[in-house]
C-alpha cells in the first residue's frame, strides 16, 4: 500500500519441520500463490541458480529504487539436512536427496565456471578474494553503525514546549507524543485509524496534520502488521510508538512481544537493538466488552528485556512516555481507559523521566531499604541451606 522499497524472499526447501509442505496444505507454492492478494507480482524461480536469482534480485531492485513498491520472489531449493537431530530424513521418498544434491548451487556453478573455461585454480582465488571481501565488509558496516550511533547519540536535541496547563490524561498522551516527535525527527508513529481519525480514543488528535503523513500512518487492522513494521524500523534506526488500539489484542501479536522484541539483542550478540514504544488500551471501567477491557500488564511483565510502563497523572504521561522512547530496548507503555477524561496539572517545557527509577526520595529509600532486606535474607537462607539448616 505503501509502496515501500521491500524485497521479500522466501527460500521454500519444500518441507516443514519434519512434514513435506504438500502434505500439509493446498497451496503448492506458499509465498508466490499468496502474492495476488497484495496486488504483487509472482515471481518463482530456481533458487539453486545463482545467477537466475541475481537476474531476480536486479529486477526487484531495480523497481523498489524506482518507487514502484516491493517485489516477492519465491525461490526453490532444498535441504539436505534434516531440521534438527530429531528429524527422521531417512522417511523421505528414496532418491529424492539423490536427486537434488545434483541440484547444488555450488556444485551448479562450479560446472558452468568451468564451461566458461575459470580453472579449478582461479576458483579457489575467487573463493579467497571472497571470503577476503566479506570480512572487510563486515568490518565496515561494523564502522558505519557505530559512527551513526555516535552522531545520533551526540545530536543536538530540538525542544519542544507548551506553558503550563491543566491537561486531561488525553490531551497529555498527544502532548508526549508530539515532543518527542518534535525533538527526534526519528520518531514515528503508526497504528489503526491514529492518523486523521485521531485514534478511537481521540488521544493522537492533531499528529497527523503536525507532522504529516510521512511519520504518522494509518496501518491495516492487523496487529501483527503494526509490529512487525515497527520492529523492522527500529531495526533499521528509527524509533517508532506503535499502537495497539486495545491491549486484549496483544494475544494475537504475543509472538513479537514474548520472543521477537526483547530477545533481539541477545540474538544478536548486542548488534541489533529495538528502541520501540507500543502504546495501548488497558483496563476496565469503560463498558468496552469482555474483550476490550482486560488488564494484561501481567501478560508482559513475566517477559526478559521487556520494559513495561504504566503513568497514573497526565505529568508522568509526558515523563514516562518521553523516557520509553529515548531508551535502547522496547516498552510496553500501558494507558488505563478510565483515565483518559480525568485532569492534572502540567508544568512548562520538556519532561523527561527515569525508567525503573521512584520520584518520591522517601519512597525510593524504602525500595533500597526492601532490596537491602531482602538481599540479607537471601544470604542468611544461603548460609543455612550450606549448613544443613531447614528451608521455611
Amino acid at each position: 500500500m505503501w509502496k515501500l522499497p521491500v524485497i521479500f524472499v522466501c527460500e521454500n526447501n519444500l518441507y516443514m519441520e519434519y512434514t513435506p509442505i504438500g502434505d500439509v496444505t493446498a497451496v503448492p507454492q506458499p509465498a508466490a500463490d499468496r502474492a495476488s492478494a497484495y496486488g504483487l507480482e509472482r515471481i518463482v524461480i530456481d533458487g539453486n541458480d545463482a545467477d537466475v536469482v541475481y537476474r531476480a534480485a536486479q529486477t526487484a531492485f531495480d523497481k523498489a529504487r524506482a518507487g514502484d513498491g516491493p517485489s516477492l520472489i519465491e525461490c526453490l531449493t532444498y535441504r539436505h539436512s534434516g531440521h534438527s537431530r530429531a528429524d527422521p530424513a531417512k522417511y523421505r521418498p528414496e532418491g529424492e536427496l539423490d536427486r537434488w544434491k545434483l541440484r547444488d548451487p555450488i556444485k551448479i556453478y562450479r560446472e558452468r565456471l568451468l564451461q566458461f573455461g575459470v580453472a579449478e585454480r582461479q576458483i579457489a582465488d575467487i573463493d579467497a578474494r571472497g571470503a577476503q571481501d566479506r570480512r572487510r565488509r563486515n568490518r565496515s558496516l561494523q564502522g558505519r553503525a557505530t559512527a551513526a550511533a555516535r552522531y545520533h547519540r551526540h545530536r543536538r536535541l530540538r525542544r519542544w514546549r507548551l506553558g503550563m496547563a491543566e491537561l486531561t490524561y488525553r490531551d497529555a498522551v498527544i502532548r508526549g507524543i508530539a515532543q518527542e516527535m518534535s525533538r527526534d525527527p526519528d520518531v514515528v508513529f503508526l497504528g489503526e485509524d491514529v492518523a486523521k481519525a485521531g485514534g478511537v480514543f481521540k488521544a493522537t488528535v492533531g499528529l497527523y496534520e503536525q507532522f504529516g503523513p510521512l511519520r504518522v500512518r494509518d496501518t491495516p487492522i492487523s496487529e501483527q502488521a503494526i509490529l512487525g513494521a515497527a520492529m523492522g524500523a527500529a531495526m533499521t534506526g528509527l524509533k517508532p510508538i506503535a499502537e495497539i488500539m486495545f491491549s486484549d489484542f496483544f494475544a494475537v501479536c504475543f509472538d513479537y512481544i514474548a520472543n521477537e522484541f526483547p530477545k533481539s539483542r541477545y540474538m544478536s550478540n548486542g548488534q541489533v537493538k529495538c528502541p520501540l514504544v507500543v502504546r495501548t488500551g488497558n483496563g476496565a471501567g469503560s463498558r468496552f466488552g469482555a474483550q476490550h477491557s482486560q488488564s494484561v500488564e501481567n501478560w508482559c511483565m513475566m517477559i526478559p528485556g521487556l520494559k513495561v510502563v504504566a503513568p497514573s497523572s497526565p505529568r508522568d504521561v509526558i515523563g514516562l512516555l518521553a523516557a520509553s522512547v529515548r531508551d535502547p530496548d522496547p516498552v510496553i507503555f500501558l494507558e488505563h481507559k478510565s483515565l483518559y477524561p480525568t485532569k492534572g496539572e502540567v508544568p512548562d517545557g520538556e519532561i523527561v523521566d527515569t525508567l525503573g527509577t521512584a520520584k518520591d526520595s522517601a519512597l525510593r529509600q524504602g525500595c533500597d531499604d526492601l532490596r537491602i532486606g531482602a538481599d540479607g535474607a537471601a544470604r542468611a537462607r544461603s548460609r543455612g541451606e550450606a549448613q544443613g539448616g531447614t528451608r521455611h
